[in-house]
């Protein structure tokens, strides 16, 4: 694609550099498939087929020493991991699931009061109506972290909360339900990057399974789990309905 065709956006790749999308109304021309694009870029393609191959069948007797936090189609969680061990969610078809990984940078958590835990972000988006939804969620990691002073440069290290955001869900089903999703999460992350990076968040796509990506039949991933501690993301099966919760009978 030519580059004339191409604007920048405050989202890096999972390499550092910057991100750019077609060019368009809300960046992301009606000429291209988002998804298609995304999969030309290699190291986000690496990255997600990564994701891909990192997967974890979950039953109660594997998972009977884990704090799980499980959230359901249209929910959203927040957590450390002083609050549970792992957040996921399952069941995805068309539906993609977003997860937001933030801490501070080790040079910036010296001056800082409050928490310095990693704050993560799990929900199931089932829809193209969730963009305030969006914004509430990020601004959750900035209460978290504190007040910043806005970041300085784009692609430098000085921004006070390094964002890691993680995509799965979706295939090439034939009423492109799946695509017409992932070009809203894009559409909105894109603008919310650009908006919280000027209140000190510096965003990386780090994974973005979806749509094309992540099968063109059905569906590869229907799963995406996150380990609250360390950020590692991975594809689950849930196998035991009692996992999902809240139980209906107690």
């Amino acid at each position: 694609m030519s580059p004339r065709l191409l604007v920048p956006t405050f989202i890096r790749l999972p390499n550092g550099s910057q991100l750019y999308l077609p060019a368009g109304s809300a960046c992301i021309s009606n000429t291209i498939d988002v998804d298609e694009y995304l999969e030309s870029i290699p190291v986000l393609r690496d990255a997600s087929a990564a994701l891909l191959s990192r997967k974890r069948h979950l039953t109660r007797s594997n998972t009977r020493d884990q704090r799980l936090v499980y959230i359901g189609q249209g929910e959203v969680g927040h957590g450390t991991g002083e609050h549970a061990d792992m957040m996921l969610s399952d069941q995805a078809t068309t539906c993609h699931i977003l997860a937001l990984h933030s801490r501070r940078p080790p040079q910036a958590k010296k001056n800082h009061t409050t928490s310095s835990l990693p704050l993560t972000t799990v929900t199931h988006l089932d829809g193209t109506h969730y963009e305030s939804c969006l914004r509430e969620m990020i601004q959750q990691h900035m209460f978290h972290h504190g007040e910043r002073k806005p970041g300085k440069s784009l692609l430098g290290d000085d921004s006070n909360i390094m964002m890691e955001v993680h995509l799965l869900g979706g295939y090439r089903d034939e009423r492109e339900t799946s695509v017409g999703l992932t070009k809203f999460v894009m559409n909105a992350l894109a603008r919310l990057a650009t908006e919280f990076y000027h209140g000190g968040i510096s965003m990386t796509l780090a994974s973005c399974a979806v749509s094309c990506m992540n099968g063109m039949e059905k569906p590869l991933g229907r799963g995406l789990g996150v380990d609250l501690k360390t950020g590692h993301v991975f594809c689950v099966h849930v196998a035991d309905e009692l996992l999902l919760g809240p139980a209906p009978l107690i």
